[in-house]
């Protein structure tokens, strides 16, 4: 089984500038440590939000040997009460960070999606502040799929034990992915970090359950609806929720690479939240974007990807512009996307404007392209 970044690929981050103490969570927690900065234990101390539901005794993890690390938290195999069990904690030596408020965030909406059909099954914390616990469903993403490049479809295939044409299991996966996310919607949450590093392979059930829900927002409470902070993947976040306020040793694209740009041309980006109030329509466009990736074989490693998003945005968000002006003749293979209709269901779900842009229950009740 390859490594998997399961639920803890670092976000970024932004924030106006004069709101730089904004934090996560509405909801805070009392952290306490001795004079020689370690954790001290005090369940007094804490909300009755926090108490744990699973007994730490029959927790068995090894934590040897991380599936998945992140900026804040590590991903663990497990056992409780006998079952095979995927363990999150957050990380202790991570120093001048909101590293408190990521665990309750977390735990807050895991807690409210525990019967939502579209995410990773989640059985409970254990431990006071250690571990949240979800069912052991499968270790393998769609990222670590896409990373066999042109192997990835056969991979997901393979896991899955399906027979089927690439096109077939293209819209398998674009179907899947579309009924999770509409099944968070459902319980009026916006997941705001949809990417093939959140989507899991689940080998029990045959289908694909998102993961990584910290930074939901909710629709109901306000939690996280705030646009004083988005917290987004660049490569993956819709634009309407930053904006780019530092640039550093960029070019627009010339005809020249795989996607117009030379390899020594580096560039190093800052991001600004632009203050918009985070919708459903974020999720459909990291929808589109995740399309992209897995429909283009050549754009299936994480580097294409995201230099093709630069590229897009250089283009003013059109990816129709991109592919016509940017990208080289003959490199990409468009025959899949083309075939199955997706590259249209991309062009729409991708708009820059959030009002033209496809929503993902509009796409389902439409069938938009997922006949067979």
């Amino acid at each position: 089984m390859p490594p998997t970044s399961l639920g803890c690929n670092a976000l970024v981050r932004a924030i106006p500038r004069a709101r730089l103490c904004t934090t996560r969570s509405s909801r805070r927690v009392a952290l306490f440590y001795s004079e020689n900065d370690e954790f001290i234990d005090q369940a007094s101390s804490f909300d009755d939000f926090l108490v744990p539901e699973l007994a730490s005794a029959s927790l068995t993890v090894d934590t040897s040997c991380p599936i998945g690390t992140g900026a804040f938290s590590e991903v663990f195999i497990g056992i409780y009460d006998g079952d095979d069990v995927i363990c999150k904690r957050f990380r202790s030596d991570v120093r001048g960070r909101d590293v408190e408020s990521f665990y309750v965030d977390e735990l807050e909406s895991a807690r409210a999606l525990k019967t939502c059909s579209g995410v990773a099954p989640f059985i409970g914390a254990c431990g006071l502040m250690q571990w949240l616990i979800w069912k052991n469903v499968g270790t393998m993403t769609l990222e670590n799929a896409l990373d066999l490049g042109v192997n990835a479809l056969a991979m997901v295939r393979k896991t899955l034990n399906r027979e089927e044409s690439d096109a077939a299991t293209l819209r398998f996966l674009a179907r899947e992915m579309f009924e999770a996310t509409a099944s968070v919607h459902g319980f009026e949450f916006i997941h705001r970090d949809i990417k093939p590093a959140n989507a899991i392979i689940d080998e029990r059930n045959g289908k694909i359950v998102l993961c990584d829900v910290g930074a939901c927002a909710d629709v109901r409470t306000g939690r996280n609806m705030s646009g004083d902070e988005a917290i987004f993947d660049p490569t993956y976040g819709a634009p309407e929720q930053f904006q780019v306020v530092a640039k550093r040793n960029s070019t627009f694209p010339n005809i020249g690479g795989l996607f117009g740009r030379k390899p020594d041309e580096a560039e190093t980006l800052e991001y600004e939240a632009t203050g918009a109030t985070p919708t459903e329509l974020l999720d459909a466009f990291s929808l589109g974007v995740t399309l992209l990736r897995v429909g283009v074989p050549s754009l299936r490693s994480a580097g294409a990807i995201a230099r093709a998003r630069r590229d897009i945005d250089a283009c003013g968000g059109d990816v129709e512009t991109w592919r016509r002006n940017v990208c080289v003749p003959g490199v990409n293979d468009w025959s899949l996307v083309d075939e199955t209709g997706v590259w249209n269901l991309i062009a729409h779900l991708t708009d820059p404007d959030p009002s033209a842009r496809l929503s993902v229950r509009r796409a389902l009740d439409e069938d938009y392209f997922f006949r067979q």
